[in-house]
């Protein structure tokens, strides 16, 4: 219900966007997946993804060279560490807070990005550590490769 409530009415409604977002149930690559594939306003547990949407803002907090195995490449790699989103940033909007509130962005089938998906779709960054996690792994921390980012003017 808090994604629900980030969403604003445009050119499509908040039920649809929330639809479109848990459309395809409790599998891989939806950003929010119900289980038991119930509509969402009536399910008791949605796991959702946390991401880093392309052409978005993001707030650096640390930078490092980080020995990595990126796709068979083993070495240092310029990173930085950025900031997640937490419960508390619940209520903050893309407006205020376009660091914790993004815009999800999209590629087609031809490789066209875009910036509407059900019009203007805004969702959390990557989740912060007082969420909970499926399986084991719990992110204490958010790095990303400095060459995605680009810097602000």
């Amino acid at each position: 219900m808090q994604v629900a409530q980030m969403q604003i009415v445009d050119e499509y409604s908040v039920e649809t966007k929330m639809g479109y977002l848990t459309a395809w149930g409790d599998s891989w690559g939806n950003p929010m997946r119900v289980p038991g594939g119930m509509p969402w306003y009536q399910a008791p547990l949605i796991k959702l993804i946390g991401a880093y949407y392309a052409g978005q803002v993001v707030e650096v907090i640390e930078r490092r060279q980080i020995y990595c195995d990126w796709q068979g490449v083993k070495d240092y790699v310029p990173m930085s560490r950025v900031k997640s989103f937490s419960r508390a940033d619940f209520g903050k909007t893309h407006a205020t807070n376009p660091e914790l509130v993004h815009i999800m962005t999209g590629v087609s089938r031809i490789n066209t990005y875009r910036e509407k998906i059900k019009g203007t779709v805004y969702l959390p960054v990557a989740l912060g550590s007082d969420f909970d996690f499926a399986g084991n792994f719990v992110p204490t921390q958010h790095w990303l490769m400095d060459r995605w980012l680009k810097r602000l003017p």
